[in-house]
């Protein structure tokens, strides 16, 4: 709706006071005043699948003189083209420095016997990786990106096929929209869709309400293809992002054991070496604890861990913890464990058969109590109910008070006023029903489209919407469609009261403006003739306050009934009340409200797995349970072999599994995006002289005594 306005307005200054005929079937005037033949035209292409980009982003930054222009986009374009072509050669998206570092490169490559080692330790084909590297020192031109993609094995393929579509504007220059949409995973027809939608509402140069609600709609379903394209583009990525680690981490106890005995044999190789003190004494300071540990860990198939590590152990495994919030971990935690913890009275609330008492106290003071201060808290309160008290002096004139402050910027204002003559009186023209009607028709349409996204919420707007439709007709009153609405009795009857109330009001005493709002009712309870009954009673316990509640409706006789249903539960099972004892008293009404909360605030309770599960469709909880596993018990002081093996095999299914699941296919691809591709050969090179740095200094390259320093990258 808001879309459709903010285009016309922004594009031609379209003065709202021109709508006024929004409610009826002639909707929104657009002559060639308000929306030119060139707007007609640029919208109609938008919703044509034959339209090529690069004319329609050179018409619409010319037309909205909008930067950067088409010649600036193709300028950027071409300072960047190498990255977005495969066949370019390695070494010429490598910075000039990296490719001078050829005394470093030979370096690598004359070492590397022991650098192999190292690579192949952490589960790195050190063979391709050497092509890689060889490429670099030789400065080879015909050793291209695609070579070293295909060396280090990484699937990158969908990068490729990103950039195919921002090719395909600047390169090829004939892609059209659903192609470009394509190379990003969107689904054009909804597009295309949602852009006709508002070219056929506009081809008779208007645009109704009706017509405004089904843009909305179907601009909806655009977005969520924008979502379902973000979560293939997350997924994709994150099977990339795996590729190394699934790698490092090994698949069995006796790959564990081979890889510590490696590194630990690797490490002892290299201080046999006469390295430099300097160098020496590093070693041993960074590398040599964990060596010892890993060492001990062969024999015992299980690796200790440090006691200073622990806490850090014990602080990861919560984002493993198939029972811990992932916002709990990420929030502010007293905000977090006074509204949303396992031991809150939403949590409470929502789960049914927990105490509520224990969630009260911790939603009132930010943390977990203990069952002697709420079984303290319950016997003040016990106590308290049977204590006989009175109304506090003052209180019924603070009430009136608040009423009369709240009711006399209403004043004057008439209850019975029905729509179109509000409608008249700001400057529309009277609704028309059928239009009205059509609109709400949509709307539950709309809903109903999305029912499962919180089915307890959308089920109450779609019975308020067919409420509403219900009611509509040429006389219907505002007041008509306040009842319909939670409280309506109270909105209208501050309406009522305040529509005796002038000017001169504001000088009332007391006394008159207790008589103005004497017939005010919230729930079905008049609230002044019952304060005034209360303050007649003197001293009495609750249960005869309630029992003198003065009610207008049967509605106020439940509510007062149900109050005192509670209390006598209360005063029955103390600190063990829950959630389903109050459900038993108030039937579907609590449990829809219940439901409802729920479904709002679901997300706060999601797991890092359940997250995972969300944005990818893929069920983490196996790797969530084995990674857990391996921080729990390193916080406890030791890990097994066994369990990072399970570990390494649980996070390869996943990976599998998210590969499998948003593969593009075998579609040969030309180009691409080679910005994976950059990190993947700097990383590689990073691990490579990281090797080099700390197992690699032979005396014959160093000259000089322990003082000396070694530059590297």
């Amino acid at each position: 709706m808001f879309f459709t306005l903010f285009l016309l307005r922004s594009a031609h200054g379209m003065d709202l006071g021109e709508i006024k005929d929004l409610f009826t079937k002639n909707g929104i005037k657009l002559d060639q005043d308000d929306i030119s033949k060139e707007i007609k035209s640029l919208i109609n292409q938008l919703a044509d699948a034959k339209t090529k980009m690069l004319p329609l982003i050179q018409e619409l930054t010319t037309k909205f003189e909008l930067s950067p222009t088409v010649e600036e986009l193709q300028t950027s374009y071409n300072a960047v083209s190498k990255l977005m072509s495969n066949k370019t050669a390695l070494v010429d998206i490598l910075t000039p420095e990296m490719s001078a570092q050829k005394e470093e490169l030979k370096m690598l490559l004359d070492e590397w016997k022991i650098v192999g080692k190292f690579l192949r330790v952490f589960g790195f084909d050190d063979g391709k990786i050497k092509k890689v590297v060889e490429a670099i020192y030789k400065n080879d031109k015909k050793f291209t990106i695609e070579d070293a993609i295909n060396a280090l094995g990484y699937p990158t393929g969908y990068l490729y096929y990103m950039a195919d579509g921002i090719n395909g504007i600047f390169a090829e220059k004939g892609i059209t929209i659903p192609d470009f949409l394509a190379h990003f995973f969107i689904e054009s027809k909804k597009f295309l869709a949602s852009i006709k939608t508002l070219s056929e509402a506009i081809a008779d140069n208007k645009i109704t309400l009706v017509e405004i609600f089904k843009e909305f709609d179907a601009a909806f379903d655009t977005s969520l293809s924008v979502i379902d394209a973000m979560r293939t583009i997350f997924g994709k990525t994150m099977t990339l992002l795996l590729y190394p680690i699934v790698q490092l981490i090994p698949k069995s106890e006796k790959e564990v054991v081979s890889r510590f005995t490696d590194l630990v044999s690797l490490y002892d190789d290299i201080l046999k070496e006469a390295l430099p003190p300097m160098i020496t004494s590093q070693l041993k300071d960074t590398a040599g604890p964990f060596m010892e540990i890993a060492r001990k860990s062969i024999d015992t198939k299980e690796l200790t861990i440090p006691e200073d590590a622990r806490e850090t152990f014990q602080f990861i495994s919560t984002f493993f913890d198939n029972q811990t919030s992932l916002i709990s971990q990420t929030s502010d935690a007293s905000s977090f464990q006074k509204y949303f913890s396992k031991d809150s009275l939403i949590h409470a609330l929502m789960v049914g058969d927990l105490p509520l008492m224990k969630g009260i106290v911790v939603t009132m003071i930010g943390e977990k109590p203990t069952d002697e201060r709420v079984k303290n808290l319950v016997n003040e309160i016990t106590a308290s109910l049977d204590e006989k008290e009175r109304i506090p002096v003052g209180f019924n004139e603070t009430v009136v008070e608040y009423l009369f402050d709240n009711g006399y910027p209403l004043r004057g204002m008439k209850v019975d006023v029905t729509f179109n003559e509000l409608l008249k009186e700001i400057g529309f023209e009277p609704y028309d029903v059928d239009t009205i009607k059509q609109t709400i028709d949509v709307l539950i349409s709309f809903f109903d489209k999305h029912k499962d996204a919180a089915p307890v919420i959308i089920t109450k707007i779609k019975r308020i919407l067919n409420e509403v439709k219900n009611i509509v007709t040429p006389d219907t009153k505002v007041s008509d469609l306040i009842k319909l609405c939670p409280f309506g009795d109270a909105v209208i009857t501050l309406l009522e009261c305040s529509s005796k109330l002038d000017d001169a009001s504001i000088n009332a005493t007391i006394e008159q403006k207790a008589a103005y709002f004497k017939d005010f009712t919230f729930q079905g309870i008049k609230v002044l003739p019952t304060l005034d009954k209360w303050i007649e009673l003197g001293n009495a316990t609750l249960d005869t306050f309630l029992v003198n509640v003065i009610t207008s409706s049967e509605e106020g006789k439940k509510s007062v009934e149900q109050v005192r249903k509670v209390i006598a539960v209360f005063n029955e099972k103390k600190e063990k009340i829950t959630g389903n004892d109050i459900k038993n008293i108030f039937g579907k009404e609590y449990t829809d409200f219940v439901s409802a909360l729920n479904e709002s605030t679901r997300f706060t309770y999601y797991t890092t797995g359940q997250w995972l599960n969300l944005v990818t469709g893929i069920d983490f909880t196996p790797t969530m349970n084995a990674f857990y596993q391996i921080t729990a018990s390193g916080a406890q002081g030791s890990v097994k072999f066994a369990a990072i093996a399970d570990a390494g095999n649980k996070l390869e299914d996943q990976q599998q599994e998210l590969g499998k699941k948003y593969e593009i296919g075998n579609k040969k691809l030309s180009t691409g995006a080679i910005i994976g591709i950059v990190v993947a050969v700097l990383a590689v090179i990073a691990i490579s002289c990281f090797a080099v740095y700390f197992f690699v200094f032979r005396k014959k390259s160093v000259d000089t005594a322990s003082s000396s320093q070694v530059n590297l990258v």
